[in-house]
This record gives structure tokens, C-alpha cells and sequence, in this order.
């Protein structure tokens, strides 16, 4: 799935209406894509893909085991941002 495709899914208003299962299968998704496909985000993406996962982060009420691999998520993208900014 496309990384645009994902985060028009991801979307996290419509996300926390979700059951505890949807949310987590999307941020265990999410951290997949990030940590094995990262080369498919285009760089002009980044700064969506960093806002969107700190904002998923701060929701409110966000049940521990979705908060840990959101937290994942922020974490892989701020490395590998720096890794590929590094690289240029």
C-alpha cells in the first residue's frame, strides 16, 4: 500500500472511533512500513508522515500497547530521516 494511500486511512479523528484491534493493526501496520519500506516515502512526505505520527502520540486515552508501536513509528522515522539526510 502506497504511504499517501495509508495516511489518508490513518487519519486520526476517524482512527480513535475505532475498535482497540483496528487501532492497533493500523499502528502495528504503520511501523512495518516505516521500518521495512521507508525507501518508498517520498521525501517530500516527511513532514506529514512526522506530524501525523506526533499527533497520534498525543491523542488522548490511547490504550498502552498502540501507544508503543506509534512510539516505534516516531522513532524508526526520526532515525531513518536522519540516516537519509545524512546520506545526501
Amino acid at each position: 500500500m502506497d504511504f499517501i494511500i495509508f495516511f489518508f486511512f490513518f487519519d486520526d479523528k476517524a482512527l480513535s472511533l475505532q475498535s482497540y484491534e483496528v487501532q492497533f493493526f493500523a499502528a502495528t501496520t504503520l511501523h512495518a512500513k516505516i521500518s521495512k519500506q521507508w525507501n518508498e516515502v517520498p521525501e517530500a512526505e516527511y513532514p506529514v508522515l512526522r506530524e501525523r505520527l506526533l499527533n497520534s502520540v498525543k491523542r488522548p486515552n490511547v490504550p498502552l500497547c498502540i501507544l508503543t508501536k506509534l512510539c516505534q513509528a516516531v522513532i524508526y522515522s526520526f532515525l531513518l530521516f536522519e540516516e537519509k539526510k545524512e546520506n545526501n
